[in-house]
């Protein structure tokens, strides 16, 4: 028959080293989830891209969590750290979030997704039993730090003695909660901004393929607007219509068919019926959410319109044809001879305040060329707007309700626009790179030059 140790010095000796290992244990917990805030807090894309590859949640569920979670995770590395009052609760937290940790990694494993887990400080850890292993450690430590404590038996006295918070203890809480409902406020904003830059890359992304698709079909990139071109049969069409069929909008590309062929005036475009209705059809592709304007539709005196906020780029500007996409083109691959991968292809212009121009299916743009309607130079000459400078439209950041911003790529994402290059990448570039969007613009300037 064993006897029960009953020392008191024995019982002691347990306790101090339940408590240490506990201790031990929630300044691992702790620097898991503070590493992984830093690392989430200074790059907000990486943790939403995570979050929307591993498929689980909805986009607008996705924003919320990424917007959210860094900042949970800071203010429980803080409190397992500085706050040994509310240690045990941070803890109490921390079991269910490394265990839906855990859910997720093995969930997306056994999925076979091949994707950064973006856990923990690391943009580059796979999914795949490290990252299991990662998740489970936490959860681990988690359970340590939190049944450490209570197995402890501490003596009565001792608990009697801890009843409550100090005053310093509380301060220090409502001091981070308030900075942190100021930082979040500013951090949903920004993961909203990422999602909609990365909506808008991927629509991009899914143009520029098409163009691609339609390059095979036709053996040349699509006429940037046409009046000579097929034969006069579709004047004043855009490059973005030409685009429907590739981007599975073939209803559309149909009505389209036959309002040219029941067209008596196609050079009169406004009266006739069928065209009236398609130029107000509001088409998702071409718009980037972070513009609430576009696609439309919005009316322009009598007539309704939708529009795009991608433009093919015409090289330097609307005279000088030296891009991949201007009046009656018929640029193939082999024309672009600075290479596919170091030539603009398209670009980002929301519409200007009036919407005058911006349209995605026909226009005549500036002077019946398609220049600033679905077509924009890196260095495009005004010759609509006396209150607008004729030349120094330069890539630079514009505005909503600036009507000269017209005349130059911008985006409303902070510091750049998006691009698409003839090779079908899309990057990011930011205003930093309007030296160098000339030689980029241009098919066959010869020009060296590198894109960071």
């Amino acid at each position: 028959m064993t006897i029960p140790d009953n020392n008191p010095q024995t019982r002691s000796r347990s306790a101090s080293w339940l408590i240490g290992l506990a201790h031990f244990a929630s300044l691992g917990v702790a620097a898991m989830l503070l590493i992984s805030a830093h690392s989430h807090l200074f790059n907000g894309y990486q943790l939403l891209y995570s979050i929307l590859e591993y498929r689980l949640i909805p986009t607008s569920l996705a924003i919320i969590v990424a917007a959210l979670l860094p900042y949970l995770q800071l203010t429980l590395g803080v409190a397992l750290l500085f706050l040994p009052s509310f240690r045990l609760y941070a803890l109490a937290l921390c079991v269910p979030v490394f265990a839906i940790f855990v859910f997720v990694q093995l969930s997306a494993h056994y999925r076979g997704l091949d994707i950064s887990c973006g856990c923990f400080g690391s943009d580059s850890t796979k999914i795949g039993w490290k990252s299991v292993g990662i998740a489970g450690a936490g959860f681990v430590l988690c359970l340590i730090g939190f049944v450490g404590p209570s197995r402890s038996a501490r003596p009565a006295k001792a608990v009697a003695n801890r009843v409550g918070f100090t005053l310093i203890e509380l301060l220090v809480v409502i001091a981070i909660l308030a900075i942190l409902v100021g930082l979040l406020l500013a951090a949903v904003q920004k993961v909203r901004a990422s999602a909609a830059n990365a909506d808008c890359q991927n629509r991009m992304k899914q143009i520029a393929l098409a163009t691609h698709q339609y390059h095979g079909s036709n053996g040349a990139f699509p006429p940037g607007l046409s009046i000579r071109s097929d034969i006069g049969k579709k004047p004043y069409l855009g490059w973005t219509a030409r685009m429907l069929p590739y981007l599975e909008q073939n209803a559309l590309w149909d009505e389209i068919q036959i309002a040219f062929a029941t067209d008596p005036s196609p050079l009169v475009f406004y009266g006739h019926a069928p065209h009236a209705k398609i130029l107000a059809t509001p088409v998702k592709p071409f718009a980037c959410p972070a513009d609430a304007r576009v696609p439309g539709p919005g009316q322009i005196g009598f007539i309704t319109i939708a529009y795009t906020s991608y433009l093919g780029v015409e090289g330097t500007n609307q005279y000088l044809h030296d891009g991949v996409f201007y009046l009656d083109s018929n640029v193939r691959f082999a024309d672009i001879r600075d290479g596919t991968s170091n030539t603009l292809c398209i670009g980002e212009r929301p519409p200007p305040a009036d919407l005058r121009v911006g349209w995605w299916y026909r226009g005549w743009g500036q002077d019946k060329e398609g220049s600033t309607e679905m077509l924009l130079g890196v260095r495009e000459r005004n010759v609509t707007r006396p209150e607008c400078d004729a030349t120094g439209h330069s890539f630079s950041p514009g505005r909503f309700d600036g009507i000269c911003d017209q005349f130059h790529f911008w985006s409303p994402h902070t510091g750049g626009a998006n691009f698409a290059f003839a090779d079908g990448s899309v990057r990011f570039l930011r205003y930093s790179a309007n030296d160098i969007m000339p030689a980029l613009a241009t098919r066959a300037g010869g020009e060296a030059v590198t894109v960071d």
